[in-house]
């Protein structure tokens, strides 16, 4: 069961922080002088920064398989979503 989950909602998941990487670069970056980027440059530079500062972690053998579950939809859902909030709070304000 946990692998079928693993495998549904990573797409998912990679997509969503695709999209938020990619609307706060066009916020934020393309300001500057850079060229916009879409969805599917945004996970390359995900994946790129994720592989260059990879942490190993060690896994809780107390830890639940249902907050295991949680633990991951809630640092690949809402985290992102929350500084995608506060992203467009600061791009509001923006002159």
């Amino acid at each position: 069961m946990g692998c079928l989950v693993l495998l549904l909602s990573t797409p998912i998941l990679v997509a969503w922080s695709g999209f938020i990487i990619s609307k706060l670069w066009l916020w934020f970056m393309v300001p500057l002088g850079l060229s916009p980027i879409e969805i599917a440059h945004a996970i390359g530079l995900m994946v790129m920064v994720d592989v260059i500062t990879f942490k190993s972690q060690i896994e809780d053998k107390s830890e639940s398989e249902f907050d295991k579950w949680f633990r991951i939809i809630f640092q690949g859902l809402f985290c992102p979503g929350f500084l995608f909030f506060v992203g467009w709070v600061c791009y509001t304000q923006m002159p």
